[in-house]
């Protein structure tokens, strides 16, 4: 391999990578807003309008639009939660097949666990520096991996 191609696979696989590391956060915290959207539906829901029936009145239409507005949101949450869902889904399959197994576990935990490169390298079993060395080789791995796989690749990778 050329010192150009190594430098473009190198590439290559850390922008994928790192889209998909931004998905896994992006995902923590849309799910975070998700719970919260079902938290206030189902509080709205829980009212209890049977006093104002009682009295010939009927719910707000505002409160109504309200909650399928809240509905509508919740749907379109879950839409893009599929989506990053299955970009992540796809990394993880790339990472399996890797040949290097070890490698592809560091890039797992720093990509997709969220852990920090110093956490990696203690969870890995490798100093610091050494994580930085096998760094390289790790991503044109996972290149390698990832020109192999078949489905769904060009969507994970931003434009």
């Amino acid at each position: 391999m050329t010192d150009e191609f190594e430098r473009y696979c190198i590439s290559v696989a850390e922008k994928f990578l790192n889209n998909v590391k931004g998905l896994v956060v992006r995902q923590a915290s849309a799910h975070d807003a998700l719970n919260k959207q079902l938290a206030i539906r189902d509080s709205l829901k829980a009212i209890d309008y049977s006093i104002e029936k009682a009295m010939g009145a009927s719910p707000d239409d505002r409160l109504i639009n309200t909650i399928e507005n809240i509905d509508r949101l919740i749907g379109e949450y879950e839409a893009v939660l599929d989506d990053w869902s299955t970009a992540v889904k796809h990394a993880k399959e790339i990472l399996a097949r890797m040949e290097n197994q070890q490698y592809a576990a560091v890039l797992e935990r720093y990509y997709i666990a969220g852990l920090t490169w110093r956490e990696t390298a203690a969870r890995s079993g490798y100093s610091v520096d050494n994580l930085y060395k096998i760094r390289p080789t790790a991503h044109i791995g996972f290149y390698m991996a990832m020109t192999n796989y078949e489905v769904g690749l060009p969507e994970a990778i931003p434009e």
